[in-house]
């Protein structure tokens, strides 16, 4: 039994707590599980399992949420303001899943599917609360996306990240601090798109190769504590082909020759403080 049954309601309607829903943590708090198209919105404290049914759920969360689930469908889902969830899974389908800067996911998985998790207007120091693991499943072009002009998430956990084909950094920076994100990168779709107005950080403490694919028109810093920073053979083929933006080295070095040569073929580098760039004998001047 739950302690809120509504189960006997038709599709497509509107369900919102304020107050507060106790059942238990392993109880059921909200059964709708037979209803789809539903708007579910949380203000409040729910303590227990709230399950949705199928179809385009709606969901908003500000308050406290142990344990939600939804069917299969495309779902949208937010986390607002100071808002704490345990678990969140949703079905499979296209799903996106908002978590904006202040909130605090636990533990988020999203189906099979073309998803998307967006990252939004969160600092540096919201960065490591965020969330705890997000899981994507099996489905082709599930993506992690930043945005917010101010946004700037730190990952320094590569673990808390699995499943996903796609980094898109829409706005803001997304570093990388001594670590990096495991990316499925089989088509030519997949990997790290920094747009106009985003940053990549690649903020290591050694020495570093680059080897996801790299698409865009926006900004690359690096910071390699004095060392070499390096695109592989596979990452720099790509790039040179499909990265348009600047790539700016700060406190390392970076050899003009081979395959870093090939990877700058569209793009500029900016040679920043505490950096040398190396223009190898036959391969020509930087300025």
């Amino acid at each position: 039994h739950s302690v809120v049954d509504l189960t006997a309601l038709r599709n497509d309607f509107s369900f919102t707590n304020s107050g507060t829903v106790t059942a238990g943590a392993s109880g059921m708090a909200v059964d709708a599980h037979q209803n789809s198209n539903i708007r579910f919105t949380n203000g409040g404290t729910i303590s227990g399992k709230s399950v949705l049914g199928g179809g385009n759920n709606t969901i908003a969360l500000s308050g406290n949420t142990s344990d939600i689930a939804t069917g299969h469908g495309d779902n949208t889902i937010e986390m607002l303001g100071k808002a704490v969830t345990g678990i969140l899974t949703a079905g499979n389908g296209n799903n996106t899943v908002t978590l904006n800067g202040g909130t605090k996911l636990q533990t988020g998985t999203v189906g099979n599917g073309q998803n998307n998790v967006i990252l939004k207007n969160v600092s540096e120091a919201q960065s490591d609360a965020l969330f705890g693991n997000l899981k994507a499943g099996s489905g082709k072009q599930d993506a992690l996306t930043l945005q917010g002009k101010a946004s700037h998430y730190v990952l320094q956990d590569s673990s808390k990240i699995s499943g996903f084909e796609k980094l898109n950094i829409e706005e803001g920076r997304f570093e990388l601090r001594n670590t990096d994100i495991t990316l499925n990168e089989l088509t030519a779709d997949d990997g790290i798109t920094v747009k106009q107005g985003g940053e990549l950080f690649i903020n290591q403490n050694k020495a570093d190769t680059f080897a996801h694919q790299l698409q865009g028109d926006g900004l690359v810093t690096t910071s390699t504590a004095g060392q070499a920073f390096d695109f592989n053979n596979k990452s720099a083929a790509f790039a040179g082909d499909n990265f348009t933006g600047t790539l700016r080295l700060t406190n390392g070095t970076f050899d003009i020759a081979g395959d870093n040569t090939r990877a700058l073929q569209k793009s500029r580098l900016d040679i920043g403080d505490k950096s040398v760039a190396t223009v190898r004998a036959g391969v020509g001047t930087q300025s």
